[in-house]
């Protein structure tokens, strides 16, 4: 999958440069955690990762 962003004023872009946008081949992780581990993990993911902003979603399944 191909992603695209622009960096804006005031931003220290990990890749690319302020006011341009940039295109990369981009990737996603999928996982399961417990709900009591889902901060701990969105504060791992936001640690390790280079962008200033990740993208993360975390949403309940559904066990009938």
């Amino acid at each position: 999958m191909t992603g695209s962003w622009q960096p804006l004023d005031g931003s220290q872009p990990y890749d690319g440069e302020v006011g341009v946008v940039q295109r990369a081949e981009e990737c996603r992780i999928e996982s399961v955690c417990d709900a009591e581990q889902a901060e701990a993990v969105r504060k791992a993911v936001r640690d390790a990762h280079p962008y200033e902003e990740a993208v993360i979603h975390f949403l309940p399944l559904y066990e009938p």
